[in-house]
C-alpha cells in the first residue's frame, strides 16, 4: 500500500525552507534590533542621562564669487532675448517683458 501526502513532497520542502529562512531572518533582525536598542538608550540604571548638544545654528556665507539676485535678472535678460521662455529662461525669454 503506498502512502498518500496531502501535499507533494517538493511542496514540503519548499515550506520547510521558507519556514527555515523566516525564523533564521526573525532571529537575526530581533538580536540586531535589541543590540541598536543597547546602544541607543541610557545606561540601565536610569542615573546617568543622555545629554545632548543642542544643535548649533547653520549661517549661509555667500561666495565671494556668487552673484547677486539683480546681477542674476541682468544677464539672464541679457542671455534670453532671443530664446524661448521655458527652462532657465522663464520670464526672460521672448515674449516676455
Amino acid at each position: 500500500m503506498q502512502r498518500k501526502f496531502l501535499m507533494a513532497p517538493h511542496t514540503l520542502l519548499l515550506l520547510a525552507q521558507r519556514a527555515a529562512l523566516t525564523s533564521a531572518m526573525v532571529l537575526f533582525f530581533g538580536a540586531a534590533s535589541q543590540a541598536f536598542a543597547k546602544t541607543d538608550s541610557p545606561s540601565s540604571n536610569g542615573k546617568e542621562k543622555a545629554i545632548r548638544k543642542p544643535a548649533s545654528k547653520t549661517t549661509y556665507r555667500p561666495s565671494p564669487s556668487e552673484e547677486t539676485r539683480a546681477e542674476r535678472e541682468r544677464r539672464l535678460k541679457r542671455e534670453c532675448s532671443s530664446k524661448p521662455n521655458a527652462g532657465a529662461c522663464a520670464g526672460f525669454g521672448y515674449g516676455s517683458k
